[in-house]
């Protein structure tokens, strides 16, 4: 076959020539008869044709293509014979195409179908392009070639049209751009029906179609689609843009199908991502988001114009949301509630999908500044009622993937929180919150809502057993916690955009500081000269290792860091009586701002008032009572004493007791108000010049509370810091992060490589200083920073990323003048994260300490088991040329780890992504949905969120993995239980008051 496609492309000059392309033709025209059984009698066709016709024709209908190419002819020849014995062969075949795609009992499935449609758009291109010559092929059979095209798709019912084009527009042909008005008009019909029961493949074939053409109307923007056969005038990519919105929406409405409504959800996310992209470099942000005059946007008003023609139901909303941000978000959230509220176990897909959508969204910026515009709280009540019903579903119903959606909601809510810092102004949200999260770590709410007629209930929280719906979900509220801690010490009045990112190597880690640098620093002595520790170590709550500086530094000051489960944090903390607001108000009111207190000012008193009145113990009124003769039954006191004598001697004893004690309070009374001038205010004592540190601060975690009876727990425990071996775990522990880590393969391959080392020296040159820029190092440059370790460069380039739980590092192997043994294909496909960390990451003679730190923090949080590859392919076909599928088939546990984004450049500057895996599993990995058009500012932003969401499902589905702040806790309780001090209560607080203080 090979050779007689050759035979096709011959030219038309001789006889023989002209022979050897009828005998081509006429195999192909005999052989190509086996798609129609009616037609294929008295035909000669080879057996493996016969057995499997579809996959032999697809490649005759590649090689026939050949025959339509036009030829190249010099003037001297005789171009409209020569091009009118070419249209005799094009005219026989294009006869064929009609006669056996009109026979209804054809044997021709949806890749030959789709094969055949590509065929006609590539030979419509090949030959309505410009010509150069008047009388060449394509004026002679141009039009027999469009009427070809359009009968070939009036042939086929609509529905097995949609289903047999799914990829149709994937295709690089401008000729397709004339069908696109055709398909949303067909596409229209069925995603608007009311009754959705059946069809579910005809509507995910819809779908997949409308998700190709998204990217056209902001990527073509206002090119015209040009339709002469319509009588309606031309549209433009830009005006079918609402269009496309409304037609998800509707497919959206009462979609019973899960894999239909995540390829929506997936689609709604990429409208808002590519709008925002587009008009923030495109447009400089005065389209998206901007408001008309009734306060819409103009992309909303043009959608609500359609929507109010064509939205049927009762669910139609009675307030329009202000942009198209805020009525996705809403629709999602919807989707996501009624999630929760179905029995069946697949629907768990579509909560994940949901969910990872929303925190998506929750991350996207417009121009620094927020998309939903202070009005999502609505959105985020929904996500705190998904949660609820799945806490509360009956015990029955309560699985892995279940646990995985709550797991799922905390940490998107964690998302939310951290970027919308106006959630946290919200009272009402704030308390929402923490009911969630105390639902989330003791199984329960403390107060109940009221049942129907009933009264709510209320449980105090030391009342209460904990226990939560799984440790899984008990530690993602934890973090939600955390988050919702941290953003309100660092800001809840602030802005909301999230911190930039510093390209030194210190910015990678949470917390830089160690006591060692410390004592360097700012005390000024090298580590030779410092064999003791400086600090003083506690552990708090059997979760918090407080170290304590117990030098003072300058400006009386002293240093405390804590280490939690969530982090490593550094304070400066100043000696002084007032604090700070206290010390403004004393300067702005003409005080002494170093004063401890100011204290109350005596009224002036006269000398005979001071003790002239008796003390009294009855009202004044009581001694103008009159007597009467029932007070004289009651015997008087004195009387009763007088007449028992050993009750008078007691008496006269305690009486002589009472009158020493009242003559020693008078003379010690003397003794202070001796010397001193009555009328003048107390002076106030001298401020203290010596603190302890450790008491100081310990204080604060009411360390000292005397009033508590000893149970024999301890809240508070000594460290024993001269230990050799102490400093190096708390390196061990300042080396967890507090973020999962994970190392994602970039790799460019040329097109048309002979080997391995062609691929590497293509990376290497991408990055080089004299390579001018490529779309691939604009899509490397723009999925992290460089990170500066002094990494080994010869082998790979470093870029880092990073949000609030989460980081990538992105790797792309060079393979450069390295001294060392070079990477191969294989070492990334069969060596583990771990080993590949500890190649590309290994210690230098020239690190300093910075560099040393960074590579130890990168190497020693290893992420998940699992490896992802983003192959750039500068040609589709050069994929089944890599070693991967052979590397694969050898070891089963690659084919469960490995994972592929392939993205393909397009030669309209679109991308298209596929991902792929090997051992039967789901190509689908949220939000990129299969052969997905991008377009160049959008690419990078899908890679991380494709790489985000494959690598928290693989954690989710994983019932051993820790996160992060599990694992610093118990590396805590390691040093806990390894340097403790045998100090019971007593004996500590005995032993803080005991030592020595310093003074300033």
């Amino acid at each position: 076959m090979e050779v007689i496609g050759y035979g096709l492309s011959l030219h038309f000059y001789e006889k023989d020539q002209i022979d050897a392309i009828r005998d081509c033709v006429n195999l192909y025209y005999e052989w190509f008869h086996a798609l129609s059984p009616s037609q294929a009698t008295n035909k000669f066709i080879p057996l493996p044709i016969q057995r499997d016709p579809n996959l032999y024709c697809q490649k005759i209908i590649g090689h026939l293509y050949n025959i339509f190419r036009p030829r190249r002819y010099t003037a001297a020849d005789n171009l409209s014979d020569l091009s009118s014995k070419q249209a005799i062969f094009c005219h026989r075949i294009l006869r064929l195409i009609i006669n056996i795609a009109s026979d209804r009992d054809n044997r021709m499935n949806a890749a030959t179908w789709e094969c055949l449609l590509v065929f006609l758009l590539g030979i419509n291109e090949e030959l309505l392009r410009s010509q150069n010559q008047s009388e060449d092929i394509g004026t002679q059979i141009a039009e027999r070639v469009i009427s070809t095209l359009f009968e070939n798709f009036q042939i086929q019912p609509l529905s097995s049209i949609l289903v047999n084009s799914v990829w149709f527009f994937e295709v690089d042909l401008p000729g397709s751009k004339i069908l696109v008005p055709h398909f949303l008009k067909s596409i229209e019909i069925f995603l608007t029906k009311k009754d959705k029961s059946n069809d579910v493949l005809i509507r995910r074939a819809c779908i997949k179609i409308l998700t190709s053409l998204l990217p056209y109307p902001l990527h073509f923007k206002d090119l015209p689609i040009k339709d002469t056969l319509s009588e309606t005038p031309s549209n433009t990519f830009m005006s079918l843009f609402p269009r496309l919105v409304l037609l998800l929406i509707h497919g959206l409405h009462n979609e019973p199908d899960s894999v239909n409504v995540q390829m929506i959800l997936g689609a709604l996310l990429f409208i808002i991502e590519d709008s925002v992209k587009y008009d923030d470099l495109f447009l400089g942000g005065d389209s998206f988001g901007g408001e008309s005059g009734d306060g819409v946007d103009p992309l909303m008003s043009s959608l609500m114009q359609c929507f109010k023609n064509d939205y049927e139901g009762s669910d139609k909303p009675d307030t329009v949301p202000c942009n198209v941000f805020l009525l996705i978000i809403s629709f999602v959230a919807e989707i996501l509630c009624k999630s929760s509220n179905s029995r069946n176990s697949t629907d768990y897909n579509v909560s994940l999908s949901a969910l990872e959508v929303l925190s998506a969204l929750g991350r996207t910026h417009y121009r620094r500044q927020l998309l939903c515009d202070g009005r999502c709280l609505p959105c985020i009540k929904q996500i705190f009622t998904f949660i609820e019903n799945q806490c509360y579903k009956p015990a029955m119903f309560h699985s892995k993937d279940m646990h995985s959606t709550i797991v799922a909601a905390y940490q998107c809510l964690s998302v939310w929180i951290h970027e919308h810092c106006h959630l946290l102004r919200d009272r009402e949200c704030i308390v929402l919150l923490f009911e969630l999260i105390e639902l989330g770590i003791s199984g329960t709410k403390s107060k109940t809502t009221a049942a129907a007629g009933g009264a709510a209930t209320t449980t105090f929280k030391s009342e209460k057993q904990a226990k939560p719906t799984s440790m899984r979900v008990k530690e993602a509220a934890e973090f939600l916690l955390s988050t919702l801690m941290g953003r309100i010490n660092l800001g809840g009045s602030g802005g909301c955009s999230s911190a930039t990112f510093d390209p030194s190597t210190s910015a990678i880690l949470s917390c830089d500081l160690s006591e060692p640098k410390i004592i360097e620093s700012m005390l000024n002595l090298r580590p030779s000269q410092f064999p003791s520790n400086h600090f003083r170590y506690f552990i708090a709550d059997n979760s918090l290792l407080i170290s304590i500086l117990e030098r003072p530094l300058l400006n009386e000051e002293t240093l405390v860091i804590i280490r939690s489960p969530y982090g490593k944090y550094c304070w400066l903390l100043k000696y002084q009586h007032l604090s700070g607001r206290q010390q403004l108000n004393c300067s702005q009111s003409g005080g002494d701002s170093t004063s401890y207190r100011s204290l109350p000012k005596l009224v002036d008193q006269q000398p005979n008032q001071k003790g002239s009145a008796p003390c009294s113990y009855f009202p004044e009124f009581f001694d103008k009572i009159c007597t009467s003769k029932f007070d004289n039954t009651v015997l008087k006191l004195s009387e009763y004493i007088s007449e028992q004598a050993e009750i008078k001697q007691e008496h006269d004893v305690m009486q002589n007791l009472i009158d020493k004690i009242e003559s020693n309070l008078k003379f010690e009374k003397s003794k202070l108000t001796l010397n001193t001038n009555k009328n003048k205010e107390f002076s106030e004592p001298p401020p203290a010049k010596s603190f302890e540190a450790s008491r100081l601060i310990l204080s604060q975690f009411k360390a000292f509370n005397f009033d508590v009876v000893d149970d024999g727990r301890q809240t508070l425990m000594a460290l024993n810091e001269n230990s050799k071996e102490f400093i190096d775990y708390l390196e061990k522990l300042d080396m967890i992060s507090t973020k999962n880590n994970d190392i994602v393969v970039v790799l460019h391959i040329p097109k048309g490589f002979a080997d391995e080392a062609d691929i590497f020296q293509a990376n290497l040159k991408q990055f080089s200083r004299t390579t001018a820029s490529s779309p691939f190092k604009e899509f490397m440059c723009s999925l992290g920073n460089v990170i500066d370790c002094n990494t080994n460069t010869a082998i790979a380039n470093l870029l880092y990323w990073n949000d609030i739980s989460h980081e990538l590092l992105f790797i792309n192997p060079t393979n450069g003048n390295s001294k060392q043994q070079p990477l191969t294909l294989t070492d990334l496909v069969r060596e583990d994260n771990e080993s590949l960390r500890r190649v590309l990451l290994q210690a230098n003679q020239s690190d300093n300490c910075a560099n040393h730190r960074t590579k130890s923090y990168l190497m020693n949080n290893v992420g998940c088991d699992i490896k992802l590859m983003v192959l750039w392919l500068e040609s589709m076909e050069d994929f089944d040329r890599l070693p991967f599928h052979q590397l694969a088939s050898e070891s089963e546990s690659a084919r469960e780890q490995l994972y592929f984004i392939v993205i393909n450049p397009l030669r309209n500057g679109l991308f298209k992504v596929v991902p792929h895996s090997f051992g039967g599993k789901s190509t689908s990995i949220s939000p990129t949905i299969e052969r997905m058009l991008l377009s160049k500012h959008l690419l990078a932003t899908y890679v991380r969120l494709t790489a985000l969401n494959l690598f928290r499902r693989r954690r989710m589905n994983t019932e051993s993995f820790q996160l992060p702040h599990v694992k610093r806790r118990i590396k805590i309780a390691e040093i806990t239980s390894r340097f403790k001090m045998p100090y019971s209560n007593k004996q500590l607080i005995s032993d803080l008051f005991a030592t020595n203080k310093f003074s300033l």
